[in-house]
């Protein structure tokens, strides 16, 4: 458990993407082109895309305990 090793933490809601959004249609892009051979998982596994409706973050990157972090900082860091 070295602290100089960032880790963070989510808690979040699973929320269920329709199937037919664009959204969908993007998550399944980004996922089948690290997982290719997800595409042909037959229909019987009833595969469906969910999205994290992120709660709290909590970030360990040094010694002292965890930062708090928001939604908007998380998804827009900062450089």
């Amino acid at each position: 458990m070295n602290p100089t090793c960032s880790k963070i933490s989510l808690t979040a809601k699973l929320k269920l993407v329709d199937e037919k959004s664009k959204e969908a249609k993007i998550a399944r892009n980004a996922l089948f082109s690290k997982h290719p051979e997800m595409k042909d998982w037959p229909e019987d596994h009833h595969f469906q895309v969910f999205k994290l409706e992120i709660e709290n973050i909590f970030l360990i990157n040094w010694f002292g305990g965890p930062k708090p972090l928001t939604v908007e900082q998380y998804l827009h860091p900062k450089m």
